[in-house]
């Protein structure tokens, strides 16, 4: 695929380093049709173009940037202590949570 597909309540994320949106489609039984369309939880999903070969370290830095910053921008935080612990998670799992 190589594509960006979001399901979810926040304004739909147009790119995620060189991955750009593009609706898969909806698939009932999914968890972004799940969570995303029934219980409005933005849900992303990335769709590497090979599941063999993964991008450069650079590239899913990339990926990884951007998608925090649309989340900081697009996703309300549902209480300061709860967003503290996002972002430590993120900050200590960074890039991997792709790999």
């Amino acid at each position: 695929f190589g594509v960006l597909d979001f399901d979810g309540p926040a304004p739909t994320p147009h790119r995620f380093g060189r991955l750009v949106f593009s609706r898969v489609g909806v698939y009932p039984g999914s968890l972004g049709n799940y969570s995303g369309v029934q219980r409005n939880v933005p849900v992303i999903t990335i769709e590497l173009p090979n599941a063999r070969a993964m991008p450069s370290d650079a590239e899913v830095h990339r990926i990884w940037q951007d998608m925090l910053t649309w989340i900081r921008r697009n996703v309300p935080q549902q209480t300061e202590a709860r967003g503290a612990t996002l972002q430590r998670t993120a900050e200590r799992s960074g890039p991997m949570l792709l790999r």
